[in-house]
């Protein structure tokens, strides 16, 4: 991890506690993954958090199910990444794993 927590309001560290907590949640609740990664840089004007792991994966919802989010989990994320003016890439199928990333603005 590269970047200083002292650089974000509380707010954006809320949210990406519970944004990490429900991903680890999902995946140990749902994925059966043997490794986990979670990578957090920071540039001047952007905070990325990558999450990965490679667990059994999921029909991506993102592309295949019109946005929509059949769970309360993913609903919640895309929520708290939406009031932090995020955005985010989901990059999953049956058998693949998941790899999210996720865009946050700093200023």
């Amino acid at each position: 991890m590269n970047f200083d927590e002292n650089n974000l309001s509380e707010e954006m560290k809320i949210n990406l506690y519970r944004i990490v907590s429900e991903l680890i949640t999902n995946s140990l609740k749902h994925a059966n993954p043997t490794v986990v990664n979670l990578d957090i840089t920071e540039s001047v004007y952007l905070l990325v958090l990558h999450y990965k792991d490679d667990g059994c994966g999921f029909k991506n919802f993102q592309t295949e199910n019109g946005g929509v989010s059949p769970g309360m989990g993913f609903n919640n994320i895309i929520s708290r990444t939406k009031s932090l003016k995020g955005m985010y890439h989901i990059l999953t199928s049956p058998g693949n794993g998941c790899s999210v990333e996720f865009y946050f603005p700093l200023k």
